[in-house]
C-alpha cells in the first residue's frame, strides 16, 4: 500500500505514521507539505491515523505482486508555491519488467478539480478538504528507462502544490497489478439462461458476466478526446465501449487508440441520422478493429424513429416509410457475413424498431416465412436484437421496487418500464404489428445498447446503487451485452445527468461503486466447460432479492445477491443457505469498498440485510 498524506503545516513539522509504515519521501511549499510511506498489506484493519498537523487529507492505494522487500525505485516530487500547474520532475530508472510508476498531486482549493496527465490509468481523485489526484501506469520496457515529467494542471485561481512520484516494483517477474483483460471474438449466441436458487445451482463464469459489461461515449467531434476518457473507462473497469461511428465524426483510427489504451472492445455502429457515410465504409472500419483486435460487433442505425437517415436516396425513419431502414439494415447485415474478415462476428438491429410505421418486418431478426410483409420472407437484420430499455428518463415518476430487474423481462410490461423486449420484437408498441411470441421471446438473443438512470433523480448515490442492479439483472435475464448511458453528464446532444462521471471528469459514486465490483469479480479466464455448481438456497426469498452464481478461475465462487428497493424504504432480510459448511466465506460490499467487510470461518448459513444494492459471498472452500 502507498499512502499520500497532505497537510497544511510548516517545515519540519511532519506527520507521525502508524506503526508499520515506511516513509518514502516528502516535499513542501510555502505553506502546506506532502508525505507518501508504503506498508506490505496483512490483516488490515478498518482504518489508519497519521497525527501531527492540521488539515489533512489522504490517498491510499493499493497493488498486488509487488517485491515484499524492497518495493521502491526512484522518487521525485515537487512543490509550487503560486501556481495552476505542478510538474514532477523526470528521472532516469533502471526499471525492471513489470514496474510501475505512481504519481500523486494535492491543490489547496477543493474548487478546482485537477486535470492529470492523460497516460496514467487507474485514476482518483478527491475534493473533501483539498483537491488530490492520483494515477499510475505500467513502464513501457525493462532496462533504462528515463520516466519523463508528469504535469497536473487546474482551471481556475493559482494556488499551492504538492507531488510525489515514485515507482514500486514487481514480485520476481510478475506485474504490479492486475493482469491485462483479454476477450477471444465474441459468440454470435447468448448465455444460456441462469437457473434460479435452488439444489445444485450451475455457476457462470465471472469472466463472462465481466464480458458483458459496457459504456456509452460521446463521439470525438461531441466529446473529450481519448487521452481524457481513457483513465475514466480503465477506471470503472468495463470491457465494452460504445462509441464508434462515422456518423458522429468518429474513425477507425481513433476507436482502435481508445480500444488499446483500455483494453476493451469497440461497438462500431452507423448511429444516428446515416446519410453521410456508406455501408462500404462502416465495413473497412469494422475490419480494420477486427484486424486490430478492437472490435465487439456491428450494430445498425440508433433510433430512426428519432433521428431519420437516408438510404440510396429516400428518407426513411420518423413518420415517413421505414422501408429505407429495413433495407440499410439488411444490407448491413449480409456485407458483415460476405467478408471474410467480418463474418463470425455479431451484428447487432437498430434500435427503437418497435417505432416502424409500415411493417417491413424490423420486429424480427430474420423475417420468418409466410409473413406477407414488404420486405421478403427471410431477409436477415440481425444476429441479436438491439435494445433501449431505460429504466428512469429526466421526467420520469419516483423510483419503484424492481425497476432495473423489470425493463430486464423477456415478457410482459410493469410499469412504468419504458420500451421492454416484448415493446420492439413481441407486439411493437406504435402500431401493434406482431412480433415474437413469449416463447421465442424466451431465448431471444439480445442486447441492451442503451439504458440507464439520472443522478438528478434520487441522487448520485440512489443512481450508482441502481446501476449495479441494472448491470447484474439484465445478465441474468439473458442480456449477452449491456451498455450504460453514458460516461460523462451533458453529452449526447442535451444536458442530462445520465454519467456516471461529472462534467469536469470527477467520479460520481456510480463510476466509484462499479469500479468496486469489477475489482471484486475480476477474472480474466473462463472458468472452462463445466463449471461448478453450490448447493445453496434462499428461503422465502422476496420479489424484489435476486441472485446470480458466479465462479473465478480460481475456483471461488462469488454469489450475488441484490435487492433492488431503490429508494430505500425498506429493507428485506434473508439467509443465505450455502448447502454445506465452508471453510472460508468473504462478505463484500461495492458500495464500500473493494476489501472484504466480513471473513466467516466454517459456516453454512450467511444472514443478510438488503436494501438497494448488491452483496457478493465468495466461497472460498
Amino acid at each position: 500500500m502507498l499512502a499520500y498524506i497532505a497537510t497544511q503545516t510548516t517545515n519540519g513539522a511532519w506527520l507521525t505514521a502508524p506503526s508499520g509504515w515506511t516513509q518514502v519521501t516528502k516535499t513542501f511549499n510555502a505553506i502546506q507539505g506532502a508525505q507518501l510511506f508504503w506498508r506490505i498489506a496483512h490483516n488490515e484493519p478498518a482504518s489508519y491515523s497519521w497525527s501531527g498537523a492540521s488539515y489533512g487529507a489522504a490517498i491510499i492505494k493499493a497493488y498486488r505482486n509487488v517485491d515484499a522487500t524492497a518495493p521502491i525505485g526512484r522518487t521525485a516530487g515537487c512543490g509550487s508555491d503560486y501556481a495552476t500547474s505542478c510538474q514532477i520532475p523526470a528521472f532516469a530508472e533502471t526499471a525492471v519488467a513489470g514496474e510501475r510508476y505512481v504519481g500523486f498531486w494535492d491543490f489547496n482549493l477543493v474548487s478546482a478539480p485537477i486535470s492529470g496527465p492523460g497516460d496514467l490509468g487507474n485514476v482518483s481523485r478527491d475534493l473533501t478538504q483539498r483537491s488530490m489526484f492520483t494515477g499510475d501506469k505500467l513502464l513501457s520496457a525493462s532496462g533504462n528507462t528515463n520516466v519523463a515529467a508528469q504535469t497536473a494542471k487546474v482551471s481556475g485561481a493559482p494556488n499551492y502544490w504538492d507531488a510525489i512520484g515514485v515507482t514500486i516494483k514487481p514480485a520476481a517477474t510478475n506485474v504490479a497489478s492486475s493482469p491485462p483483460v483479454t476477450q477471444p471474438p465474441p459468440p454470435s449466441s447468448p448465455p444460456a439462461s441462469m437457473p434460479s436458487s435452488g439444489s445444485g445451482v450451475v455457476a457462470v463464469s465471472a469472466n463472462d458476466f465481466l464480458n458483458s459489461l459496457g459504456i456509452c461515449i460521446a463521439s470525438p467531434a461531441n466529446g473529450s478526446p481519448n487521452a481524457t476518457y481513457a483513465p475514466l473507462i480503465k477506471y470503472i473497469g468495463v470491457r465494452n465501449v460504445s462509441g464508434g461511428s462515422l456518423e458522429g465524426g468518429g474513425s477507425a483510427a481513433n476507436s482502435i487508440e481508445l480500444a488499446q489504451l483500455t483494453n476493451t472492445k469497440i461497438l462500431w455502429a452507423l448511429d444516428s441520422g446515416f446519410s453521410g457515410s456508406s455501408v462500404a465504409s462502416n465495413i473497412s472500419a469494422a475490419k480494420a478493429l477486427a484486424t486490430a483486435g478492437a472490435l465487439l460487433a456491428v450494430a445498425g442505425a440508433n433510433e430512426p424513429d428519432n433521428w431519420t437517415l437516408n438510404y440510396q436516396g429516400q428518407v426513411g425513419g420518423g413518420s415517413y416509410s421505414w422501408l429505407p431502414v429495413a433495407k440499410l439494415q439488411a444490407d448491413l447485415y449480409a456485407a458483415v457475413k460476405a467478408d471474410s474478415v467480418l463474418k463470425n462476428y455479431p451484428v447487432f438491429h437498430i434500435s427503437h424498431n418497435g417505432a416502424e410505421t409500415d411493417n417491413v418486418g424490423l420486429q424480427f431478426l430474420t423475417i420468418p416465412n409466410g409473413s406477407g410483409l414488404s420486405m421478403p420472407d427471410g431477409t436477415k437484420y440481425a444476429d441479436y436484437a438491439n435494445m433501449h430499455n431505460y429504466v428512469i428518463w429526466e421526467g420520469a415518476p419516483t423510483p419503484v421496487d424492481n425497476i432495473a430487474w423489470n425493463v430486464a423481462a423477456p415478457t410482459g410490461k410493469v410499469a412504468p418500464a419504458q420500451n421492454p423486449l416484448v415493446d420492439d420484437y413481441g407486439t411493437t408498441w406504435k402500431h401493434h404489428y406482431a412480433g415474437s411470441n413469449d416463447a421465442q421471446l424466451q431465448t431471444l438473443p439480445r442486447v441492451t445498447t442503451e439504458t440507464g438512470w439520472v443522478s438528478s433523480n434520487g441522487g448520485e448515490d440512489n443512481q450508482a446503487k441502481v446501476l449495479l442492479n441494472v448491470y447484474l439483472s439484465q445478465y441474468k435475464r439473458g442480456y449477452k451485452y449491456t451498455f450504460l448511458y453514458q460516461l460523462r453528464d451533458n453529452e449526447g446532444g442535451f444536458n442530462n445527468t445520465f454519467g456516471i462521471v461529472r462534467p469536469d471528469y470527477s467520479y460520481k459514486p456510480a463510476a466509484v461503486y462499479i469500479h468496486n465490483l469489477t475489482t471484486i469479480l475480476n477474472d480474466n479466464k473462463a472458468v472452462g466447460i463445466a463449471p461448478g455448481s453450490l448447493n445453496y438456497s434462499i428461503a422465502s426469498e422476496p420479489a424484489t432479492v435476486h441472485d446470480l452464481l458466479m465462479q473465478k478461475s480460481t475456483g471461488a465462487f462469488e454469489l450475488v445477491v441484490w435487492d433492488e428497493r431503490p429508494v430505500g424504504e425498506a429493507t428485506d432480510k434473508v439467509n443465505v443457505n450455502l448447502g454445506g459448511t465452508h471453510g472460508t466465506v468473504n462478505l463484500y460490499d461495492p458500495t464500500v469498498g473493494v476489501t472484504a467487510t466480513q471473513t466467516l470461518s466454517n459456516v453454512s448459513s450467511v444472514p443478510l440485510t438488503l436494501s438497494d444494492h448488491p452483496i457478493i459471498i465468495e466461497v472460498v472452500n
